[in-house]
């Protein structure tokens, strides 16, 4: 087992092609995720507790429809990606665990988002706040940095270069480095950078596979 882990060896390119779908599915849905709510209405999301924020979120329901899809499609296309990945690269099986956390935090964020697009008129105002903070929270630092988990645990196959795993190894701290900042800089640049590095690493090196995989 060690030794076929020494080597490059995907298995079916189809499942290599597969990923590297699914890594260009999951970027363009956060791509688009981060900048919709300016091309929609034009201001940035407000954060809970913010002036003014129940007012956006109960005005702008179709905005909200919009991210908690985005979330779920990401969702679905980080699922799939851990599903074909292991037939594409050797790798262990300790790789379970870290994806299961990295597609829950997408689907809560898709939760809380579709929750407060169809009741968002009508709910309380501390419901609103519950469910517009975790939208924020764990579609934001939680997202990243169980991303982060997934890409250290990808990373240390030996299917990938030893610079594909150094990368792999730094994206990882940094996205981690933005949940654990959280209390001191909120929604900063850290998170933003941690989500940017691992969705880098996962098209590059699932491109590289879907290129060199034998048909």
């Amino acid at each position: 087992m060690r030794e076929q882990e020494q080597a490059f060896r995907p298995r079916l390119r189809g499942a290599a092609v597969t990923a590297f779908v699914c890594a260009v599915v999951l970027t363009l849905a956060c791509v688009v995720e981060a900048g919709l709510a300016g091309w929609v209405t034009g201001e940035r999301m407000p954060r809970p507790r913010a002036d003014g924020a129940q007012e956006f979120l109960r005005a702008h329901d179709e905005l909200l429809l919009g991210i908690g899809g985005l979330y779920l499609l990401a969702a679905g296309a980080l699922l799939v990606f851990g599903l074909v990945v292991p037939r594409a690269v050797p790798s262990e099986r300790r790789l379970g665990l870290a994806h299961l956390a990295a597609v829950a935090a997408l689907t809560v964020a898709a939760g809380a988002g579709l929750a407060l697009a169809f009741s968002g008129a009508m709910g309380s105002e501390r419901a609103v706040q519950v469910l517009h903070a975790t939208l924020t929270v764990v579609g934001g630092p939680v997202h990243v940095a169980t991303l982060g988990l997934y890409v250290l645990a990808l990373s240390r196959s030996a299917a990938y270069s030893p610079p594909e795993r150094v990368i792999g190894v730094v994206a990882a701290v940094v996205a981690v480095m933005g949940l654990l900042a959280l209390p001191v800089v909120p929604w900063g640049p850290v998170s933003t950078a941690g989500r940017i590095l691992c969705l880098v690493w996962l098209l590059v090196t699932t491109n590289r596979l879907a290129l060199r995989s034998p048909y």
